[in-house]
């Protein structure tokens, strides 16, 4: 056998890489089989077991069913004894002895153990029991009491019989009528719940095996086991103290065991509760025989186990000599190589002398390493080459990097100047549009007083010169205070005062005020209060009443006939809606985007014919975001412009002054 085996490995060494790989795949599959049939006998052991434990839960009804017919047997003979006219003619007498001579007659044939009856008056005409049982008067007399009412009863007596054991018995109470219905006595029969009984309720099967349980002891057994040895391993097997007070309490379990009682085998016992007049009296055990399947299905999966052992060790032994001597030895050495020239010793060579495909991976193997000494010693030269361009291009590019940063130097000084030149530009702006604001009021203050002739009268020509001064000198205030608020809107010194307002009180007033403006050039102002808009708004009336009289104005400007229409409604999810609207010139499409920003106007040459600074726009689109709004413009050439503002109608969060 041994030679057999040298022979045949000697000969494996021969065979191609290729064919000792298939030959590995071949035992890998083989074992991988003895795997899956080793599974496969596994799976239908747990459907055995699964069966099993369904045919425990089955035996458990089938018992029920057939105590109830026992039950039902022993009370219609019962009824038969208590009904013949010999027996109820003796109980009429109180003739005991004749009631005894029938009860000896009848006793075999109706398959009584113990007889007990009472006259009318509960008192006891005869009692016979078995040698050597006991009487429980209070049991029965519970049952006689409940015959002389006219009641079949039957109940499972449970007493003790001697110093250690216990006994059980199926009594049955009932009636005892003579002529004409007349109630005479009653009569208490019993039955010992023994093998026997247990026997005949299991059908005298041999697969399924019974035992009855009360008061902790075991009363009775549907088999006779062989010896005691046996008997007290049966009882130490199934007699178990947790599942039986399961079972007394009225629950029903099936588990799993491995239990071999005089050979034979058993896989499965179930604990179901023995009730009746619906008290528990004790617990009845069934044991599930093992089946010839099942105990087949182990052997095997025995026999597939030593199968896969034995085919595992031949197998992994033979793998690992093969795998050591024709691949792992071949790769060490591959490994061994590769490691010498990667610390640079570009001689080293695999020393591999096989015929398979390793002897041909290390013939590779070296003609890749003498390749590639001879492409290292051509690269050497190269390098040395292209080391001296890399340096003059690093030297020329070192010179390259100097001049961006200083570019960028002078590009972050240009950034800083302008920044500063805007600043103080805003702060030149702040100052010079207040200290403008002072003389402009003193011209006002004159030109009004001179309107008003206090000083004396004027003459027309005087009076048109000075309705010039004051035109001229509004005009003039309104540029420095658009300057002024521009000014403070850039330095971030624009502060507003957030507070609870009439909106349609206020778009009336804007009204009120322009309308003069209006009607001198001889078009129509006019306001829409909508129903849906909210009598108060949190807001800045005075920035919001600055905002309305520049859009209004510019409106009432840059419109030669036609109107202009100041609208106020009710917006959506919490926000209301400002709409001037004008039937003007028009601003073009591409002038959008910038008619917002500062010092910009549509048309910005300087004979454009509407004066201006451009930056009453800005102003409003700063103030509109800053009361947490925003404005939109709808115009097209001709067709007149429609600015939008959107505002929120409660800003609670924003009383007070905000910048």
């Amino acid at each position: 056998m041994l030679g057999t085996y040298l022979l045949f490995m000697r000969n494996l060494f021969r065979l191609t890489l290729g064919t000792k790989l298939t030959l590995i795949i071949a035992v890998i599959l083989l074992v991988l089989l003895g795997l899956i049939m080793y599974f496969t006998s596994r799976n239908m052991g747990i459907i055995t077991t699964e069966t099993g434990e369904q045919r425990a839960l089955e035996e458990v009804t089938v018992l029920n069913t057939r105590f109830s017919q026992i039950q039902a047997e022993l009370v219609i003979a019962s009824r038969l004894l208590a009904s013949s006219s010999d027996l109820v003619q003796a109980a009429k007498n109180r003739n005991s002895a004749r009631i005894e001579a029938i009860f000896t007659t009848e006793s075999a044939a109706l398959n009584f153990h113990d007889i007990d009856i009472v006259d009318q008056n509960g008192l006891r005409l005869l009692t016979i029991v078995e040698e050597g049982d006991t009487f429980d008067a209070g049991q029965e007399d519970a049952l006689l009491e409940a015959a002389l009412q006219g009641m079949t009863v039957s109940d499972l007596i449970v007493e003790q019989e001697g110093a250690d054991g216990y006994e059980a018995r199926l009594a049955t109470a009932v009636p005892i009528y003579a002529a004409g219905n007349e109630l005479i006595g009653g009569l208490l029969t019993s039955h010992k719940l023994d093998n026997d009984l247990l026997a005949e309720l299991n059908f005298h099967r041999d697969n399924i095996q019974l035992l009855f349980v009360a008061e902790g002891h075991l009363l009775s057994q549907s088999w006779q086991v062989a010896s005691a040895a046996e008997q007290d391993k049966l009882e130490t097997a199934v007699l178990d103290p947790t599942l039986l007070t399961a079972a007394e309490n009225g629950n029903v379990n099936v588990r799993s065991l491995s239990l071999t009682i005089d050979t034979t085998p058993y896989y499965f016992v179930s604990y179901t509760p023995v009730k009746l007049r619906e008290a528990i009296k004790g617990a009845a055990i069934i044991l599930v025989k093992q089946p010839e399947p099942f105990i087949f299905i182990q052997r095997l999966r025995l026999f597939f186990v030593a199968v896969m052992i034995t085919t595992s060790i031949l197998a992994m032994a033979s793998m690992a000599f093969f795998v050591r001597r024709f691949i792992t030895t071949p790769l060490s050495k591959l490994t061994t190589a590769t490691q010498q020239m990667s610390g640079g010793n570009l001689q080293a060579r695999a020393d591999i002398h096989t015929d398979d495909e390793m002897g041909e991976l290390g013939n590779s193997f070296n003609e890749m390493a003498a390749r590639l000494e001879r492409i290292l010693n051509t690269l050497e030269s190269r390098v040395a080459q292209r080391t001296a361009d890399l340096s003059a291009s690093n030297q020329q590019l070192q010179q390259e990097i100097g001049q961006r940063i200083q570019a960028e130097e002078s590009l972050i000084r240009s950034r800083d100047m302008a920044l500063e030149a805007n600043r103080l530009k805003t702060e030149l702006l702040a100052n010079v549009s207040h200290e403008l604001r002072t003389p402009l009021n003193g011209i006002m203050g004159f030109a009004e007083i001179m309107q008003e002739r206090i000083p004396g009268p004027l003459t027309p020509k005087q009076a048109e010169m000075t309705g010039k001064i004051i035109e001229s000198t509004l005009y003039l205030t309104t540029i420095v205070n658009d300057l002024l608020n521009q000014a403070q809107l850039e330095a971030g010194k624009m502060q507003l005062e957030m507070v609870p307002c009439n909106p349609a009180l206020l778009v009336q007033e804007v009204r009120e005020q322009l309308q003069p403006l209006a009607t001198a050039k001889g078009i129509k102002l006019t306001a829409v209060i909508s129903p849906t808009i909210p009598p108060t708004v949190t807001t800045d009336p005075t920035r919001l009443r600055q905002v309305l009289m520049n859009l209004v104005s510019n409106g009432i400007k840059f419109t030669d006939e036609g109107r202009v229409e100041i609208e106020a409604s009710g917006g959506e999810n919490g926000r209301w809606v400002l709409k001037v609207h004008d039937t003007g010139i028009g601003i073009p499409p591409e002038s959008h985007d910038h008619i917002f920003e500062p010092f910009r106007q549509v048309d910005g040459s300087a004979t454009r014919r509407h004066q201006g600074t451009g930056l009453g726009l800005s102003i409003v689109r700063e103030l509109v975001a800053m009361m947490g709004g925003r404005i939109t413009l709808q115009s097209n050439v001709g067709q007149g412009s429609a600015f939008v503002i959107d505002l929120p109608i409660t800003q609670p969060e924003l009383y007070g002054a905000r910048s």
